[in-house]
């Protein structure tokens, strides 16, 4: 691939706004420094101005999307978590059934012009693979292992392991693990299923008090999910506490998922054990629970993501729909810190969480990137993440490994 060169009025490199840079690559970075030096050091090569209000940010990453729900509109109940999990056990076959090759398609198209360069598909049954394998998009393909029965624990986890290893076998796709939840996988599947992690160096990802029926059922086997439990699968206590639960976890950084209902004692674990958090501010919205304790997530300098949860449990896979939500609903943090922490958590973070070579424009990384628009540049750069996030519905253009794979009419 020829060298190309991209020069916008902003550059954001590791949470800075730099003004006239420009940047050199082909599959992957080659250069980026101010525009004058670019032109001088490659005096041969083109270089492109995207033009007055142009902002070029690294390839944005939506770790937490369940691409087999995608079918859903109006089928889920919202509002309360529990009636929300009836319903999809319900409908669960409906919706897995009509989500087709197109439909998903459809939705990773969405995410696409959004800029969601790379994405963590959590999958139940692989079913999504043929259509994953169409996309340029980079996917960590987060099997899921779910299963509360004892005796069924082998059937399942022989399934498990097959579509692992079925996910293994293209070249844009990074096989990966996600145990569902406390409550819904026992602790001898989790245990193999981590000590696989361990053996195959594949990242781990698990919901996590995503709900107070949650918190209930695991400090003591109480709330809204023992009627659930005892009506669905004959079964009146929980698998483990919370503790116990986190424990399994203590070799094993995990992406956690969710997390609106732990407390200071529960960050400090977390924390302590080098997990991090893909907050789904829509979704939990969406299913009656709390916002998650953003300030405190930040103040202890816990990584997080920002990710959109399905179309189960969300109205769009648009990464930009998300962040404005974050910005409405954390009331507690600044305005512009808030703004500068969410685009951190879609780039730098959200690639380090997935093991990805993008999230910051430097030479060497891969060359996935972001072009939004502003029609009126502020005068300082202090608000820049703010007025990108506020006045940006899709992206103008969108680039993977150098070539442009979106482009806004």
């Amino acid at each position: 691939m020829n060298k190309k060169i991209l020069k916008a009025d902003y550059i954001y490199i590791n949470g800075v706004y730099c003004q006239d840079y420009a940047v050199v690559f082909d599959t992957q970075i080659i250069e980026v420094g101010d525009v004058e030096i670019i032109k001088a050091n490659y005096p041969d090569c083109f270089v492109e101005d995207l033009g007055a209000g142009s902002l070029l940010f690294p390839g944005f990453v939506n770790t937490h999307v369940h691409l087999e729900f995608s079918s859903n509109q109006t089928t889920l109940q919202y509002g309360s978590f529990v009636g929300w999990l009836e319903s999809v056990l319900i409908a669960r076959e409906e919706i897995i059934q009509g989500s087709t090759l197109e439909v998903i398609k459809g939705a990773m198209n969405a995410m696409l012009s959004s800029g969601v360069c790379a994405f963590g598909a959590i999958s139940s049954y692989a079913r999504e693979l043929e259509a994953l394998a169409t996309t340029k998009q980079k996917v960590v393909f987060f099997n899921e292992l779910i299963g509360s029965n004892p005796q069924s624990i082998d059937a399942l986890y022989a399934d498990f392991v097959r579509r692992i290893e079925e996910s293994s076998c293209y070249p844009h796709i990074t096989p990966a693990i996600a145990i569902h939840a406390p409550y819904s996988v026992h602790p001898v599947a989790i245990v193999k299923a981590l000590r696989l992690a361990k053996e195959k160096n594949l990242l781990v990802s698990s919901h996590f008090m995503e709900s107070r029926a949650e918190k209930e059922w695991l400090g003591g086997s109480y709330g809204e999910f023992k009627p659930f439990f005892e009506k669905y699968l004959g079964v009146s206590s929980s698998l483990c506490s919370k503790e116990e639960f986190l424990s399994l976890f203590r070799a094993t950084p995990t992406h956690f998922t969710h997390a609106t209902q732990i407390d200071e004692e529960d960050i400090n674990t977390l924390k302590s054990y080098h997990h991090t958090i893909a907050h789904c501010p829509r979704s939990n919205r969406l299913l009656g629970s709390a916002p998650m304790p953003l300030a405190k997530i930040i103040e202890k300098e816990i990584a997080f993501s920002t990710a959109t949860d399905g179309l189960s449990s969300n109205y769009s896979l648009n990464i930009l729909d998300e962040l404005r939500s974050a910005l409405m609903i954390h009331s507690d943090i600044q305005l512009s810190t808030l703004a500068d922490k969410l685009i951190e958590s879609i780039t730098k973070s959200a690639n380090a969480i997935l093991g990805l070579n993008g999230g910051v424009i430097e030479k060497g990384r891969d060359a996935h990137f972001v072009l939004l628009r502003l029609s009126n540049l502020p005068s300082q750069s202090a608000l820049l993440s703010l007025w990108s996030i506020l006045h940006n519905e899709r992206a103008s253009r969108v680039y993977v490994d150098g070539e442009v794979v979106f482009n806004k009419v």
